[in-house]
């Protein structure tokens, strides 16, 4: 392949004549032709000479005659024996041998030329702000396929600055001008595409120095709201840097205390000042470049105040009402249009312990708003020069127009409350506090001189809490809720209302017995269940009536004792020999007569005591080794217990029963032989005490 390197091949007709041919030259025997490779690369714009690659072998070889082509004439082209690469591509260059008819091909692909380096035509520049320059960067090599380029501007190494970015100091065009922006120092940088190979450009910029500014005005006066344009000129005119920085300050021996310079006047970033409030600032202008400066003194006036005046001289306000005062400032385009408002007394009109905003406020702008009745002075007064208006106000109270009870009409029940409720009308009304009072309208059978006091019936305190403290049939009473402000009432009647008790159900309702130094408690029922009084008196009596079984009296105390709530306490037994039983009673004082239930206090049992048929105290247990029964005796204790009657149990009457009077058996048909076994057999008292003794009976039984 030599030195063949990437190319495109176009169309190739060439024809290799060696020598005149005639019909005495020797008949051409080819037997090789071909190139001596298969595929080339070929550098995009270079030639290769075609007959250094065609190998033809034979009898007169060197007689062949042939010709070339291309089939991409846009990529490779021939002109006789020499190929051209002309862009990048493929093509296929065919031989042929005219006399023999033989051909040969090779592929050819064009390849690109690399850039291999960039440069510029200058080291550097020196530029003033403005100027361009125009850099021109040069390829290796020149005929290299890829010619792109970019350009860019950069800091030079430690020259970055943070506020600024390269391009605020020049710019460079794709074609590579440089333009100057402002002072400093850059790069500039060409980059090629094809390998990213740079080149560079040292680019220094100088601008001219400001040397002075100055202002076209000294000093200013201006009225408030006023304002004038300060111009500023920069020396000299065709300085680089022409930037100004506005400011406001007190001259050095006018400061005003808790006021800035803004308070006085103000400057907008180009110079136009405005008149704020009275007072002289210094309007200063410095220059970006140097900090060369130039002020003017700013002079601010005003238009004095000469009086104020209300649009009202006086007002009558209901409390809780409100009127808008409105003053009003001369002349109109006074400068200082402030206003403090304040309340006082009339010189003869002051409340002792009262203060004016106790009867009436105002508010910053002038609002006055009606507390409690009374009467105030507003004053308005101005911040400048202190003039003074001012207007009286009368506050009267919103008067009660009607008072309305609820609930009406009221029914409440013996020792039960209802809280009453007064509703004052209008709502907005300026006092709203009422007193309660109840009296007696009329009572039945009686005379007004003999009524009783209403106070033994009802009561009502201050909150309107009624509460009815008694019955009084056929009694008609009003409850009033009067208005302090001016003595409106509300009147709503009243009922006592009574439920009385009909019955009493006592249980247990039949003879009951208590032991001796034990309690009981009552139980009953009332009906019906929302009786108004459900209270109950308890006593002790008998129930011989007049016969005290010959006692001419009894000391009930003695023998049992009720309290308040029907609890009775059991002490002794009533007369052992008396037919009669105590009684004890439940009345209601709406009954004519009481309720009553019989009881005895009993003496209990307090031990049991298993005997043997022998008559003495079980020791240990007792032994049934034969077919016969066993009778078992008890011992009650006390002697004088009111019930010694007893219940006998055996606990394995599979085995051995016992019947009520202590007979022990043996159950033959339930007993397996031989049998030897424990069974307990109980004795109980029957009068409720829970007292009982137990004996072990061995049974040793192997038939009888």
């Amino acid at each position: 392949m030599n030195n063949l390197k990437s190319l495109v091949i176009t169309t190739l007709m060439i024809s290799t004549i060696l020598v005149g041919c005639n019909e005495d030259e020797p008949e051409i025997k080819i037997t090789s032709f071909s190139f001596d490779t298969a595929s080339v690369e070929v550098i995009e714009g270079t030639t290769v000479d075609l007959n250094d690659h065609l190998t033809i072998e034979g009898e007169n070889a060197s007689k062949a005659e042939v010709i070339f082509s291309s089939n991409n004439e846009e990529v490779v082209s021939v002109d006789g024996v020499i190929l051209s690469a002309v862009s990048l591509g493929e093509a296929v260059i065919t031989a042929t041998e005219t006399n023999t008819d033989m051909s040969a091909t090779i592929d050819v692909t064009v390849i690109a030329n690399a850039v291999t380096g960039v440069s510029l035509d200058k080291e550097s520049l020196n530029l003033k702000i403005g100027d361009t320059e125009q850099l021109t960067a040069t390829l290796t090599p020149e005929n290299a396929t890829n010619k792109e380029l970019s350009w860019s501007v950069e800091f030079p190494a430690g020259g970055k600055s943070e506020e600024t970015v390269p391009t605020d100091i020049a710019t460079v065009s794709d074609a590579g001008l440089v333009t100057a922006i402002s002072p400093g120092e850059v790069i500039v940088v060409v980059t090629t595409k094809d390998g990213g190979f740079t080149a560079s450009t040292n680019v220094a910029i100088t601008g001219i120095s400001v040397t002075g500014i100055s202002l076209d005005a000294e000093t200013a006066d201006l009225e408030i709201g006023g304002n004038i344009q300060l111009t500023a000129t920069i020396a000299p005119s065709d300085a680089t840097e022409h930037g100004i920085t506005w400011s406001v300050s007190f001259p050095s021996s006018s400061k005003v205390n808790e006021v800035t310079p803004t308070d006085i006047a103000t400057v907008s970033d180009a110079g136009l000042v405005t008149a704020v409030s009275i007072g002289t600032v210094v309007v200063t202008a410095t220059t970006k470049d140097g900090a060369f400066t130039a002020s003017t003194t700013v002079t601010v006036s005003g238009i004095s105040v000469t009086g104020i005046s209300l649009d009202s001289e006086t007002a009558e306000l209901k409390v809780g009402s409100s009127v808008q005062l409105m003053a009003t400032i001369a002349p109109a385009n006074a400068t200082e249009q402030g206003v403090t408002w304040s309340v006082d007394f009339p010189s003869l009109g002051k409340i002792n312990e009262a203060v004016p905003t106790d009867v009436a406020t105002v508010s910053e702008s002038g609002l006055v708003t009606a507390i409690s009745a009374g009467t105030v002075v507003v004053t308005a007064t101005s911040n400048e020069g202190s003039f003074t208006a001012s207007a009286t106000i009368s506050v009267t109270n919103i008067a009660v127009t009607s008072v309305a009870v609820s609930p009406d009409p009221i029914e409440v029940n013996v020792n039960e409350s209802v809280q009453l409720t007064a509703t004052i009308v209008p709502e907005n009304a300026t006092v709203k506090a009422v007193t309660w009072n109840v009296a007696l309208v009329q009572a039945a059978g009686r005379t007004s001189v003999a009524a009783p006091s209403v106070d033994t019936y009802l009561e009502i305190t201050q909150d309107g809490l009624l509460k009815a403290k008694q019955r009084c049939d056929g009694c008609t009473f009003t409850a009033t809720a009067t208005a302090t402000d001016n003595q409106v009432a509300g009147v709503v009647d009243v009922a006592i209302k009574y439920i009385p008790v009909t019955s009493i159900k006592l249980s247990p309702s039949s003879l009951f017995s208590i032991h001796k130094g034990l309690t009981y408690q009552m139980q009953y029922t009332i009906e019906p269940s929302n009786a108004t009084d459900p209270t109950l008196s308890w006593k002790i009596v008998h129930s011989g009536g007049a016969d005290l079984c010959g006692q001419s009296s009894i000391d009930y105390d003695s023998y049992a004792t009720v309290d308040a709530n029907g609890l009775i306490s059991a002490i002794n037994p009533y007369f052992d020999d008396c037919d009669y039983n105590l009684v004890v009673e439940a009345s209601s004082s709406d009954l004519s007569s009481p309720v009553g239930v019989e009881f005895d206090v009993t003496v209990p049992v307090t031990s049991l005591t298993i005997n043997t048929a022998a008559g003495g105290p079980v020791t240990g247990s007792i032994d049934m080794p034969d077919c016969s029964s066993y009778q078992l005796g008890v011992t009650v204790s006390p002697g004088n217990a009111s019930d010694k009657t007893v219940t006998w149990s055996s606990d394995n009457t599979d085995i051995l029963t016992v019947d009520s009077t202590g007979k022990l058996s043996l159950n033959y048909s339930s007993i397996t032989v031989p049998t030897n076994a424990t069974v307990k057999v109980t004795v109980k008292a029957n009068d409720g005490s829970e007292v009982s003794d137990v004996v072990d009976v061995v049974v040793t039984y192997n038939g009888c």
